[in-house]
């Protein structure tokens, strides 16, 4: 009981603080422990506060932490150990951005370690990388350096940008201007000397270069001087040198100086770049050098001929190579490590050229250390390496590795080369490494050069180049910390070892602790980690190589102890005003604990209150005679965390423990009119640590505000007083002095979503709740202590909640009452999970209660035991209803199994003792259930619907068992909802708020399981709804809905008071209920002309509404209920609008009897109510049009009690009787019976005064019947009725209802009296046994349902004659029947679609709705199955007909003559669930008691509306006009759909719709069954003068008065004059109709009787002659059966023609005119099969008619017709046209109103048959596809299509196409002789065979021979293949085609390599058999599992024969292994 209180404050507080303790953390309860130190689990590892009176105080600041460690490896240096502090949920978090190390023993951490580093600075050191560049050059030109080298930069290519021609030669200049570059070279002979020459160009620049010539002789020995004109040695100036100017970016012509030639007749022409000033550029085109008076000698001068070659660089270096680019080069031809090394070699020619390979490294630190290295192989020892600071022959400083340091020099290269500026690399015909460390240059630049000596031929070979920048850092103690990921962590290098087995200590200081409730502070685990980083730039993130791993537990706690309260406490304002400043507030508290000097006291407010300007006065807090004081000014405000707080510091004296603080704060501002949470206190050390309170104000283990938990209501003016009672012998008495430190009142308003507070209890029991704003205000009770071990709730049973309204300056009294337990409710859980901890709860009106299951009867030990069973023993009040369930939901079996909680009846507790409930099963779910739920308009599947499912058997209307509101389905299932179901029938219930309706659809779930697909509309346009209150307050809670011709959605608001209606484009009127306000009635709109309530909505515009309640606007009707001249509490009051009055509302009576009813629409009302001690109250009408009205009171007389005994009558159940007033139907009811031993008896309660007695049951009819009693004040009046007297004997009917032998579980056995009042269902048990009890002496139709299966034998009849038997044989519906139903091309979603076949004279029947896409699937099995559409306003039309044999059929539904779905407007109101109320509407009122619809404290939403779709069942017949829709959602929009107590249901019926023969004692109470298709009956009264049937419901569903099954009403009634004496009626036929009755009148009233009955006939036509000319004449029609007459069609009226004067011979049938038949329309086929197509490959057809002044058509495969009966016409009908190949013909015959008929016709061939029809007999005497034997030979044949007999030679094949002998059919013998016998001679298996896993087979009429492997058939395409993969020709088996059939085709085998998946296969020599499968992760790839052993081998249903042997040479991967 404890446990169950506390469970019971924790709804209660979150239902109504969490919306406003936006900083409290947490609402769950745990206990609190103090823990002083945490240590691991092996000791090793130990955290603790340095002192824990300051450390480990919650929110203590500057905190210092101990982690003591024993080390378990050894420790080294560079490891990381990382300190974790908690993560904090719900709270402030630690801060350690201050954290450092107070100390530590045994270790040293380190932020960072001293390092050494080497980090390379060249790049492609070993040359292994290179780049291939193409190198052109000018045909009969050369290209050369003109210096030493090029220098770095240095280019010359192709280019297009030219003088004129194709190409011109572009140079670049080198980067260092000091370097020469590259210039172009002509060389001239056999030229005459002294000839002169001039030498011209064409060149530009784009930055100002210029261009130069010269002239040499060949061997460069000497050059021409132009300053002297003649040849001389080169020296070093410039004058041999002829240049231009600065260029132009233009060509521009140059002409040179003249040269005169030497005398030995050639030389070299040297076109170069002028002065270098790095990085020009220079074009050049056009060459010329032309002889004076002479001709041009410059070959190619255009430079328009090229050559190319490629020349590879490698990649980071660079080459200088004095004019010979191959002196350096990669090779793979000798090289040290790698693929490559580079060459280098000197010239052959004796000129000494040699290569130059360097590579620049900048931004270098001066000083830094360096090494560079090198390997090296030459021959002569004349490798070199130098190191300078800049390019050569620009650096400024080298390195001497003699004196190891950096000299100035500049000299190049060839001068430093073999000096101490060059380190010899010595390496002869060997690999060597050379190396050298140095510094950085000052500049920071090194480059470093390799060469080779410029001896002729010189070579070496370098690899692996390096050079190693050498760093390194000193260590840093200390720690660092990271706080990211919310991870708080402190971590620290280990500077040296620490061995293994040492204990070290680290202290850290600078820690601020978390803050939050006590809670969320205990067992905070702290961690200790040593190890690697994995990333080791990442010292806090993750480890590898973890050395030690452990976690250790400590606790914040505070130093004191609670906030504490009492009836004193209080929070109070020096004004409720809204906005008014400079406002104090006064908290008194209690303090705990005693307060030092310098505490701080923490007020918090709300943080819409401003409190920037908060000042205190001096003030002394307390009472001492040295006070503490809060000093003036002594006060700090803060907003940080989202608090909003004043702190206080004391000062003078320290306060005392357990002493009365107050304080007052003032300078603050209230905020606007609202409710405003939360207010607390807390007081800390003045270091911040908590002393006592919470730092947010909500503790589970103190729970003692107010103040630490309490609002102010600014702007409030109500007050709610509450008295608390116990109840003592049934009388109530105030709680003693005891009792009242025990309890208190708790108070909040559900609408509004705000809590009140709690309450101490005065001396005198009553606390009062203060300046309340407006609301319907919900008030309970709950421990003081808050843990509920106390001993009052230990004695009492708590009250349940109540609702009391408080509006508009109300001061409203409630009591609340503890009853006294006077008895047990014991009971058995079983099937469940062993060792689990169940609990079970039950509600009463009045109470709560709750209880454990425990391991035996003795109630000891918790839980289930081994066995999975549990007991319950629960406290109960007698004399109440109390509802039982399991509180837990689904159990978890592991293995994909669930175990669903039972269903436990309500029951009625009626005298004290123990009242044993009995034993109730978990239900085990363990298959799949798939649901797809698809748009209508396409696009995407909906996944965020709420999905549940729940059993059918235990009945429809308990709650989802599971439910899933996001689609949850993986893999092949996204975007899908999956669940795990019991086998057997599942209804799935899909809740969509705003988007509609809760909808239903059964399935049925195989041993396989199931997938279901449900088509939704899901409309993305919408309207957005809020409901505010006048001061826009939101309301929740608020049903609204939207309604239009194109729809309906229907929504709850929620706590913002806000919900969306999603809806189709059109408009829409808005209404809608405010709780405890009545009807929505001012609405604004976004959209629409006015503020009328009415939106559109259209695809650009998504509307929005607000409603606006404003109380102070609305009309009231208040009153008082007396009883016996005292107040009289919790009735329940409820208005509705008549005279044209809109709307209603409803209330409660406070305990002095008093009520307030407020109403938005002024108008009159129909006033009543209802208690469960008074029952119903006489209604009384009130005109408010104008003004408010008083005192409409009702004063009843003091209460009696009636005791009803029905005798003889413990067979019968249900059971409803009641006694009601005579003149109004008032009174009292009850479906609660005790029973003595074969008598049942009632108790109701009543005020005196003279009734009449009903009582009925479902199974009887009336038992009693306007029996007069009179009830007097304090006594009790008894009535006595004898049940056998009335009813009859009752006796047994009883059998067994199985498939094949196997029981059927669950499914429901009916039956239905004929021709009377009777309905009784039972469900069959787990051996498949049935009984029922009916009346004897009587006939019945008895039938039975169980989704997923169809009677074979159909419903039959049978007369009772003494007990009597009846087994059901069921075959699995293996088939379905589905489609699409449109109509006008739109598709239908309010359609009810029935298939219909007979069986003997039986029909069977089987049905299913239309989806929202129009969708429906009807489980059948094989047969002629007829197809009916019923719809909206009694719409019923036979739609098609169709014969399913061995395959699903589709048949798509194309309705005439439909006026299309209604959508009738709900009357929707809202009640709060534990507090109940009266809903009144025209046709209903409901009176629902506290909690019947839940213990939530939530508004449900109760709608009641004329039924949208009404349809008759072969069991009974509903009155359709007096049917309604019943429907309760709670604000998450699930359906209310079972109830924890029954709820009162007065109905109104028309008694003129009863049709004749009938009367009101034939009516009964019934209630639509979807998930069975039928009607079932209630137990209920009729009350005969008020038309109304009275009964109490546990469930809300469809409503309605029901008959017998008698026929519906005849549809599609028409009648025609055709003449001025005839007129004819057609209609169509009605299915369940022997004959029809004709009634007519000439007055037009619309109530036929049975004076005005004209005729019967068995046809669906009539033609009514001898009438009198130009007269009106009135008809309706009525179907009859063995129940009777039912109800008349639609009134028809037609008039005659006026009289002729023809002569005329008379005819038969007094007419004398021709009946005009329908007429076709030209050039239209008036029958079309499948649209004109003239051949067909199926037997399904549709055919298209169309036919003028057609009213009914027949169908018939025979042009006599003798099969057919007329239905309406239709322009679209699905067909089934005879078997066989050949042509078909369909005949039709159409009819008119007037009766006359014309007959069309259309054939088709059908083809791909199984046989010819021309092959078979004209006319086959036996029904193909049945077994069929005569009565004296046991042979049994089965019919071939053909019309051949086979016989069955065994049992078994029989067995694999029929499921029971009873399908073998008995014939004469000459008739199974007439049959020839088919040639085949021997039965192939059958559809039904069972040939297990791995089969191969084949049909006898096709040589194929198909593997087997699950659901699919793998065709093996020839004999090589299947000898090749070990198969055996002994194992095919021959099937029949029906059997093939089920198998999908998977393509064919035709690999030898490797079998196919899912074979099942054994190496040679091993044991191990495997399966072969695809890849889990590569569908493309194979792997084998192991099948574990024998038990998985047959778990499976393998076959031991079907295994292959493979050879070891086809391998796979091994996949798991199957278990």
């Amino acid at each position: 009981m404890v446990e169950h209180i506390q469970k019971r404050k924790i709804y209660y507080i979150f239902s109504f603080a969490l919306a406003f303790v936006v900083t409290v953390y947490s609402l769950f309860f745990v206990s609190y422990q103090h823990v002083d130190a945490g240590t691991s689990q092996d000791g090793s590892f130990t955290v603790a506060p340095v002192t824990s009176t300051y450390d480990n105080l919650i929110g203590a600041d500057d905190a210092r932490w101990v982690f003591t460690v024993t080390t378990t490896q050894d420790l080294v240096r560079g490891e990381i150990v990382q300190l974790k502090f908690p993560v904090v949920s719900q709270a402030e978090p630690f801060d350690i951005t201050g954290v450092s190390v107070v100390s530590s023993t045994n270790i040293t951490l380190l932020t960072s370690l001293g390092s050494s580093s080497q980090t390379e600075q060249l790049t492609n050191g070993g040359f292994e990388t290179s780049s291939v560049n193409t190198f052109w050059t000018p045909n009969n030109w050369s290209i050369d350096v003109t210096g030493q080298t090029a220098g770095s930069g240095a280019s010359t290519e192709r280019v297009t940008d030219s003088n004129g021609g194709t190409y011109a030669f572009k140079i670049t200049n080198p980067t260092n201007p000091d370097h020469d570059g590259y210039g172009l070279v002509q060389s001239y002979s056999g030229l005459n000397s002294g000839d002169i020459y001039e030498g011209s160009l064409y060149a530009k620049s784009t930055n100002s270069a210029s261009v130069c010539i010269l002239y040499a002789l060949p061997d460069w020995s000497q050059a021409y001087y132009f300053n002297t004109g003649s040849w001389a040695s080169m020296d070093d100036s410039d004058d041999y040198i002829s240049c231009s100017g600065a260029l132009s970016t233009s060509y521009t012509n140059i002409s040179f100086a003249t040269n005169t030639v030497h005398s030995g007749g050639a030389f070299n022409m040297f076109i170069l770049p002028g002065i270098n000033n790095g990085s020009e550029d220079l074009f050049i085109d056009n060459i010329s050098l032309t002889k004076q008076g002479g001709s041009d000698i410059a070959t190619n001068g255009t430079l328009e001929a090229w050559s190319s070659e490629d020349v590879t660089s490698l990649d980071g270096w660079s080459v200088d190579s004095e004019g010979d680019t191959t002196l350096a080069n990669s090779t793979t031809s000798l090289k040290y490590a790698g693929s490559y090394s580079m060459n280098m070699q000197s010239t052959s020619d004796g000129n000494g050229y040699k290569p130059y390979v360097y590579q620049s490294v900048t931004g270098l630190t001066s000083g830094a250390s360096l090494t560079a290295s090198v390997y090296a192989y030459d021959t002569h020892n004349e490798a070199y390496m130098m190191l300078l600071n800049g390019q050569a022959e620009s650096q400024t400083q080298v390195w001497n590795f003699s004196t190891n340091q950096w000299f100035n020099n500049s000299s190049s290269t060839s001068y430093l080369m073999g000096g101490d500026e060059s380190l010899n690399l010595s390496s002869r015909d060997a690999w060597a490494q050379s190396s050298e460390s140095f510094t950085a240059p000052a500049n920071g630049t090194v480059f470093t050069y390799f060469s080779v000596s410029p001896v002729s031929s010189s070579y070496a070979n370098i690899d692996n180049a390096s050079l190693v920048l050498n760093q390194s850092t000193p260590d840093v103690s200390g720690v660092g910390y990271s706080m990211a990921n919310n991870e708080y962590i402190v971590y620290g290098i280990v500077d040296g070892t620490v061995a293994s087995g040492t204990a070290f200590s680290i202290t850290l200081g600078g820690v601020d602790n978390g803050a939050g409730d006590l809670q969320n502070m205990q067992d905070l685990t702290f961690q200790v980690l040593v190890g690697t980083p994995t990333v080791s730039e990442q010292p806090a993130g993750a480890l590898s190589s973890v050395k030690l791993n452990q976690s250790a537990t400590h606790s914040l706690v505070r130093a004191g102890g609670p906030i504490i309260s009492d009836f004193s406490s209080e929070i109070t304002p020096s004004s409720y005003v809204a906005a008014a400043e400079d406002v104090s507030y006064t908290f008194v508290f209690t303090a705990t604990s005693s307060m030092p000097i310098g505490s701080k006291i923490v007020l918090n407010f709300p943080s819409e209150f401003d409190v920037s300007g908060a000042t205190v006065a001096l003030q002394n807090i307390n009472s001492s005679s040295t006070p503490a004081k809060i000093a003036e000014g002594a006060i700090v405000t803060s907003t940080d965390f989202g608090r909003n707080q004043i702190t206080l510091t004391t000062s003078n004296a320290i306060s005392g423990t357990d002493e009365d603080i107050s304080v007052t704060v003032g300078g603050l501002t209230n905020p606007v009119k609202g409710v405003y949470r939360p207010f607390y206190v807390y007081t800390t050390y003045d270091n911040g640590g908590l002393l006592d309170g919470s730092y947010y104000g909500f503790e589970s283990q103190d729970y003692d505000g107010p103040p630490p938990v309490d609002t102010v209501h600014i702007g409030g003016t109500n007050n709610i007083e509450v008295t608390v009672y116990k109840d003592v012998n049934g009388t109530e008495t105030l709680l003693s002095e005891s009792d009242l430190e025990q309890v208190r009142v708790s108070v909040g308003c559900p609408d509004k979503g705000f809590f009140v507070g709690t309450r101490f209890l005065s001396d005198s029991s009553t606390t009062t709740f203060e300046n309340l704003l407006d609301c319907n205000y919900m008030l309970g009770v709950e421990p003081a202590n808050g843990s509920g071990d106390s001993d009052f709730f230990g004695s009492f049973l708590p009250p349940s909640f109540k609702v009391v309204p408080a509006f508009g300056d109300a001061s409203v009294s409630a009591d609340l009452v503890f009853g006294i337990p006077d008895s047990f409710l014991t009971g058995t859980i079983t099937g469940g999970v062993a060792d689990e901890e169940v609990y079970v709860m039950a509600y009463s009106s009045d109470y709560e209660t709750w209880g454990q299951l425990f391991t035996t009867t003795d109630y000891t030990t918790p839980g289930l035991n081994g066995s999975g069973i549990g007991y319950f023993k629960i406290p109960m009040v007698s004399g109440q209803n109390w509802n039982v369930s399991v509180m837990e939901e689904s159990l978890d079996g592991g293995s994909d199994q669930k175990y669903w909680p039972p269903a436990i009846p309500a029951v009625y507790v009626s005298t004290s003792g123990t009242t044993a409930l009995g034993s109730f099963a978990y239900i085990e779910a363990d298959k799949d259930l798939v649901v797809t739920l698809s748009s209508t308009g396409g696009g995407d599947d909906i996944q965020d619907a709420c999905v549940g499912v729940k059993p059918n058997s235990g009945g429809m209307f308990m709650p989802p068992r599971d439910v899933v509101c996001q689609a949850n389905g993986t893999d092949g299932n996204a975007g899908k909802y999956v669940f795990k179901v019991p086998q057997g029938s599942i209804t799935i219930e899909i809740m969509r708020p705003g988007k509609g309706m809760p909808e239903q659809y059964p399935v049925a779930i195989g041993a396989s399981g199931a997938a279901k697909t449900i088509y939704l509309e899901n409309p993305d346009t919408y309207i957005s709804v809020s409901v505010v209150d006048a001061e826009g307050n939101a309301i929740g809670g608020a049903p609204v809905f939207a309604h239009g011709a194109n729809g309906f959605s229907q929504g709850v608001t929620n706590s913002s008071g806000t919900t969306t209606l999603y809806i189709a484009e059109g408009t829409y009127r808005l209404d809608g209920f405010a709780p405890g306000l009545g009807k929505l009635t001012a609405w604004t709109e976004s959209s629409g002309l006015s503020d009328d309530g009415f939106v559109v909505v259209t695809s650009e515009s998504n509307p929005s509404a607000v409603a606006t309640v404003n109380v102070s606007s609305f009309n009231t009707i208040s009153g008082q209920v007396t009883i016996g001249g005292e107040g009289m509490g919790d009735v329940k009051i409820g208005a509705r609008g008549i005279n044209g009055t809109q709307g209603g509302n409803g209330t409660e009576t406070s305990s002095d009897g008093t009520y307030t009813l407020y109403l938005p629409t002024a108008g009159v009302y129909e006033v009543g109510g209802w208690s469960e001690d008074t029952g119903g109250l006489e209604p009384q009408q009130v005109d408010i049009s104008s003004v408010s009205v008083s005192d409409i009171d009702w004063t009843l007389n003091a209460q009696g009690t009636l005791e009803i005994t029905i005798e003889n009558a413990s067979d019968i159940s249900p059971l409803f009787g009641g006694a009601f007033n005579p003149n109004t139907g008032r009174g009292n009811g009850t479906e609660s019976w005790s029973t003595s031993g074969s008598d049942k008896i009632a108790e109701i309660t009543l005020p005196a005064g003279t009734y009449e007695v009903h009582a009925g049951s479902p199974m009887t009819g009336p038992l009693v019947e306007e029996v007069n009693v009179v009830i007097v004040a304090g006594s009790t009046s008894q009535v006595y009725i004898d049940a056998q007297t009335v009813a009859g004997s009752m006796v047994t009917l009883s059998g067994t209802v199985d498939s094949d032998g196997t029981a059927i579980e669950g499914a429901v056995v009916w039956a239905s009296r004929v021709n009377g009042p009777g309905h009784y269902e039972t469900e069959a048990d787990s051996s498949g046994d049935y009984s029922l009890k009916l009346p004897d002496e009587n006939t019945y139709f008895v039938g039975v349902r169980e989704l997923g299966y169809i009677s074979t034998g159909g419903d039959v009849e049978i007369t009772m004659s003494g007990n009597g038997s009846q087994d059901f044989d069921m075959t699995a519906a293996g088939y379905t029947i589905s489609g699409e139903v449109t109509s006008g091309g739109e598709s239908v979603e309010c359609v009810w679609i029935d298939a219909q076949k007979s069986i003997n004279d039986n029909e069977i029947w089987s049905g299913a709705p239309t989806d929202n896409g129009g969708n429906y699937e009807i489980s059948v099995d094989t047969g002629i199955w007829t197809i009916y559409a019923n719809g909206p306003n009694g719409f019923h039309q036979q739609v098609g007909q169709t014969t399913v044999t061995n395959s699903n059929k589709t048949v798509n539904v194309a309705l005439t003559n439909f006026d299309g779905c209604i959508f009738n407007e709900p009357d929707i109101h809202a009640i709060t669930d534990v507090s109940g109320g009266q809903v009144n509407t025209e046709k209903v009122v409901l009176d629902i008691p506290a909690n019947a619809m839940g213990t939530s404290q939530a508004s449900v939403s109760v709608s009641v509306s004329d039924a949208d779709l009404v349809v008759g069942s072969t069991n009974a017949t509903p009155i359709a006009t007096s049917t309604v829709t019943l429907l309760a959602t709670d604000s998450s929009g699930q359906s209310v759909s079972s109830f924890t107590q029954c709820i009162n249901l007065e109905l109104s019926y028309e008694e003129s719709a009863l049709p004749v023969g009938f009367d009101e004692t034939d009516l009964q109470l019934g209630y639509w069954d979807s998930t069975e298709g039928r009607w079932k009956a209630e137990a209920s009264t009729v009350d005969e003068d008020n038309n109304t049937i009275s009964a109490c419901v546990d469930h809300f569903t469809d409503f309605g008065p029901i008959l017998p099954g008698v026929p519906g009403a005849p549809t599609s009634l028409a009648a025609t004059a055709t003449s001025d004496t005839q007129i004819n009626l057609t209609w169509d036929t009605e299915s369940s109709a022997d004959y029809y009755v004709i009634y007519r009148n000439t007055t037009g009233v619309t109530t036929f009787t049975a004076e005005m009955q004209l005729a019967t006939t068995t046809e669906t036509s009539y033609s009514d002659t001898d009438l009198t000319a130009e007269t009106t004449y009135y008809y309706e029609v009525a179907g009859y059966n063995d129940n009777g007459e039912g109800p008349n069609s639609d009134t028809v009226n037609a008039t005659t023609d006026a009289a002729t004067v023809e002569d005329s011979s008379p005819t038969s049938g007094g007419s004398n005119t021709l009946l005009a038949p329908p007429t076709f329309f030209d050039g239209e086929k008036a029958v079309s099969i499948n649209d004109g197509e003239r051949l067909s490959d199926s037997r399904d057809v549709v055919l298209t008619l169309k036919a003028e002044n057609a009213v009914q058509m027949a169908i018939s495969n025979s042009d006599d017709f003798s099969d057919a009966s007329f239905i309406s016409f239709s322009e679209s009908y699905a067909w089934s046209i005879t078997k066989g190949n050949g042509e078909k013909t369909v005949y039709v015959k159409f009819r008119s109103a007037d009766g006359g008929t014309v007959v069309a016709s259309d054939t088709v061939e059908l083809i791909s048959q199984d046989f010819d029809q021309y092959d078979a007999q004209a006319t086959c005497p036996l029904d193909s596809g049945k077994a069929y034997k005569h009565a004296n030979h046991p042979g049994i044949y089965y019919i071939t299509d053909n019309c051949a007999k086979r016989p069955f030679k065994d049992e078994e094949k029989f067995f694999s196409y029929f499921v029971s002998w009873n399908n073998v059919n008995i014939v004469s013998k000459e008739k199974l002789n007439s049959l020839v016998n088919d040639e085949l001679g021997f039965m192939p298996w059958g559809p039904l065979h069972d040939p297990k896993y791995g089969a191969l087979v084949k049909t006898v009429t096709d040589p194929k021979v198909y593997l087997l492997l699950g659901t699919q058939r793998f065709w093996i395409s020839n004999e090589t293949i299947f000898s090749a993969l070990g198969y055996v020709w002994d194992w095919i088996e021959d099937v029949s085609s029906s059997f093939i059939d089920k198998y999908d085709e998977a393509g064919g085998i035709d690999d030898t390599q490797n079998h196919p998946n899912y074979t099942l296969i054994r190496y040679k020599n091993s044991p191990h058999i495997y399966r072969i499968e695809p890849d889990s992760k590569d569908n493309e790839k194979q792997v084998k599992r192991r099948i574990e052993n024998e038990d998985v081998f047959e778990q499976y249903k393998f076959r031991w024969d079907r295994i292959v042997e493979i050879d070891e040479s086809e391998q796979y991967e091994d996949g798991n292994p199957m278990k």
